[in-house]
């Protein structure tokens, strides 16, 4: 029986790693929606007399557009981040596991 080879699992941990980026930066792409969404609200003076018939609506609705970009970035970050941690985890054990299983083959 051959040893495992190792360059296996170093593709699946970077794969980890380049997944994670592409969260981050997508994260990053949420976030900077937020100020364009800020940039187009209308503060009531813009709209003229016909103000209270849409005004409500259109503030809430760019309140939960906001909500969900800033959630968005940040829940993506959190993606980002574990799946670095757990390509580091998995490095880890590996690690441990050749110690403990060396001279087996």
């Amino acid at each position: 029986m051959t040893a495992p080879q190792r360059s296996g699992f170093e593709v699946a941990t970077e794969s980890l790693r380049t997944v994670a980026t592409k969260w981050e930066e997508q994260g990053v792409q949420m976030g900077s929606i937020v100020p364009i969404v800020e940039g187009v609200r209308f503060n009531g003076v813009e709209a003229g007399d016909y103000t209270h018939y849409f005004l409500p609506s259109y503030l809430a609705f760019t309140d939960m557009v906001l909500a969900r970009c800033k959630e968005a970035q940040l829940e993506m970050q959190t993606i980002g981040s574990a799946l670095r941690k757990i390509a580091y985890i998995y490095e880890q054990e590996e690690h441990q596991n050749i110690h403990s299983m060396k001279n087996l083959y």
